[in-house]
């Protein structure tokens, strides 16, 4: 007791649907921009608001939230698609897309990396997948496949939305 309220879970996908839901007492108009779309929500006695979508195909989405005309990512959600200029929160709707990750598959482990570059003078991010079972010890050499973003990604975002981890 005496510690706030509990803590809000967004977003939260069942069957296809996705709640979205942001604690914000004060604000007069909220709502999930989605798809290209908004989805107005509507507040609860102790300043939830929330909005559930119809069913949506299994993909994965980027999504923020808008609070009385200004745009932000929703604070209970830590996945995001990253980008240079910015970020937008991000979640998946499981299903039998062939591309998404199946369950029950063995993962291997990615290890982030940094380098300076001279000719940029600052420092970026690489990402080194190893496969399940990897051993540095292994005779003959692993294949490689280098991914390069496109305009405007990170290098990150080959494993937050791109699944270059699991495919």
């Amino acid at each position: 007791g005496g510690r706030g309220a509990p803590p809000v879970r967004s977003p939260e996908v069942n069957d296809g649907r996705v709640t979205f839901r942001l604690r914000a007492p004060n604000a007069k108009e909220v709502a999930v921009a989605l798809a290209g779309n908004r989805l107005t929500m509507q507040k609860d006695e102790q300043g939830v608001w929330s909005a559930t979508t119809d069913v949506l195909a299994p993909d994965y989405y980027t999504y923020s939230i808008v609070v009385d005309g200004t745009t932000i990512n929703d604070p209970a959600n830590r996945q995001v698609q990253t980008s240079y200029n910015s970020f937008q929160s991000m979640f998946v709707v499981p299903g039998s897309q062939p591309w998404l990750p199946a369950a029950g598959v063995a993962r291997g482990v990615i290890a982030r990396h940094a380098f300076h570059s001279t000719i940029a003078n600052d420092d970026r991010d690489f990402y080194v997948y190893l496969p399940p079972g990897y051993d540095a010890r292994r005779a003959r050499p692993y294949p490689v496949l280098y991914l390069l973003h496109g305009l405007g990604d990170d290098a990150e975002r080959w494993m937050n939305g791109g699944a270059a981890n699991v495919i």
